[in-house]
């Protein structure tokens, strides 16, 4: 996904990044399966291959969302556990 956007600013602070955001993801299961990125990412990267902005833009957005609510939930167990 972040290769296929074209910038290799971006690609390169994605591979700075990349341990990080295996721990987030491992932190945020149940909550955000591998299997639900994918599909979230899938749209996402056809809207930019398609050239749509206004359709990759939500799918960033939802993504974020879905995110930041596996997240808080992760961390809501982890409180109460």
């Amino acid at each position: 996904i972040v290769d296929a956007a074209g910038s290799e600013r971006l690609s390169a602070a994605y591979r700075a990044v990349r341990a990080e955001l295996l721990f987030f993801t491992t932190a945020i299961r149940p909550s955000f399966t591998v299997g639900a990125m994918a599909t979230s990412h899938a749209a996402l990267l056809a809207a930019l291959r398609g050239g749509d902005l206004p359709t990759a833009l939500a799918a960033i957005d939802a993504d974020l969302a879905s995110g930041r609510r596996a997240l808080a939930d992760a961390l809501h167990r982890e409180a109460t556990a």
